[in-house]
């Protein structure tokens, strides 16, 4: 380390009394929340009416699995570093009218 006494400029020395600079942490910003909807098709299912209905354990079954398979890769995606939770809404047939979201 070096010594306070050791530095001279044009022969002139002052004594340097230590202090202590206070300690600052800049605030975190915590990122706006943005949701985004993600629609999948699941091939190896057939829709039933359970599937419709939020209380079925049918329902709540296959929202879990798809939960803990969809965390973890989003977490671990390029959105990871602002990524919380996804959600399952509703399940609905592939070949229903709304299935694809049409442009005209």
């Amino acid at each position: 380390s070096l010594d306070n006494s050791s530095l001279f400029v044009d022969g002139y020395n002052e004594a340097i009394t230590p202090t202590s600079m206070p300690t600052t942490t800049a605030p975190y910003v915590v990122p706006p929340v943005a949701h985004f909807s993600l629609n999948l098709t699941l091939k190896d299912r057939t829709f039933t009416p359970d599937l419709a209905d939020p209380t079925s354990s049918e329902y709540n079954t296959t929202a879990q699995t798809l939960m803990s398979l969809l965390n973890p890769l989003l977490k671990n995606s390029t959105v990871g570093p602002a990524y919380s939770s996804c959600n399952v809404v509703s399940f609905r047939p592939a070949n229903s009218a709304n299935s694809i979201d049409r442009k005209s």
